[in-house]
């Protein structure tokens, strides 16, 4: 082994001190609308386990149609129901959520994803992409723009180098793009592909080399449809499988090293899938409350890893 003095680099520390610091195997889940008011409710499962989530703390203000993001250790929450408001946590320890900074527009319908250094997000009215260190507090700063402006209720997940913004709606037109970012370089979107189905109100899961969406609603009802993409390639996503039940829109996505988590608006179940392996999802675990509009993130998603 080499002589290291001093402060070890990053890849000397994985190589050299028995590897990258354990996470916490957490999934979190923040905000949202049970009905009646909105929530500032922040949950959490072990995703090794599943079964019933535990209460994490509070955001700092009660809102829905949340964006949330996340490295290995810190998770994000931005804007939602009308709000610039950005949160962050330590996803390893519990309590209630900090101001980290502010969106630069005010919006609500974030899409919100990251790898283990920025955020970017976007949705809503307009075509903004914003975008932050997650490491450092402070406000978000203009990436670009979408190939396609006025995009409510999209989802948006990433690889370690590439952020997916797909589906949307505005003014009853249903959107199938899927637009990507290089999440180190600032610029426009380019097209991706297309969903399966045109929808809005979808989640979005990932490891480093598929996007998964699921659920959402088309017009004409609820869908129980999953399908998924490869993040490094382009075209029209292709089948998965399906979501327990139909009635799965506003629901919210994360993930761990393998397993895709969706939480699904009033039910209060979330639903696991295997992210490699197509087939239908599986009931795995239950929020504290059934809600719409939440935001999920976790510190075990390959896309977060350092």
């Amino acid at each position: 082994m080499p002589n290291y003095q001093g402060v070890w680099s990053l890849s000397e520390q994985y190589q050299n001190a028995g590897g990258w610091p354990s996470n916490s195997n957490r999934a979190l889940f923040g905000g949202g609308w049970p009905g009646g008011s909105n929530s500032n409710v922040i949950d959490f499962i072990k995703i090794s386990s599943g079964g019933t989530a535990k209460d994490f703390g509070d955001l700092t203000t009660g809102r829905r149609t949340v964006g949330a993001a996340s490295n290995s250790v810190r998770g994000v929450f931005v804007g939602g129901n009308s709000s610039n408001v950005i949160d962050y946590v330590t996803i390893a320890a519990k309590g209630n959520a900090v101001d980290f900074g502010d969106a630069l527009s005010t919006r609500s319908d974030f899409a919100a994803s990251s790898n283990n250094t920025r955020c970017v997000f976007s949705g809503g009215t307009g075509d903004v992409i914003e975008y932050f260190t997650i490491a450092t507090t402070g406000n978000s700063l203009d990436f670009g723009d979408l190939t396609v402006s006025n995009r409510q209720q999209m989802a948006s997940c990433a690889s370690d180098t590439r952020g997916l913004f797909a589906g949307g709606e505005y003014a009853g037109s249903y959107r199938n793009v899927i637009d990507r970012v290089t999440i180190a370089t600032t610029g426009n979107a380019a097209d991706h592909g297309d969903l399966s189905v045109a929808r809005n109100a979808l989640a979005a899961c990932s490891n480093l080399t598929r996007a998964v969406f699921a659920g959402g609603q088309d017009g004409s009802g609820d869908l129980n449809v999953i399908d998924f993409r490869s993040i490094s390639s382009g075209g029209t996503a292709s089948d998965f499988g399906d979501l327990t039940t139909a009635a799965r829109t506003y629901g919210t996505g994360t993930a761990g090293a393998t397993k895709g988590l969706f939480a699904m608006a009033s039910t209060g179940n979330i639903e696991s899938i295997t992210i490699s392996t197509a087939g239908n999802s599986v009931d795995f675990a239950d929020q504290t409350v059934g809600r719409y509009g939440a935001g999920a993130l976790s510190d075990t998603n390959s896309s977060s890893q350092p």
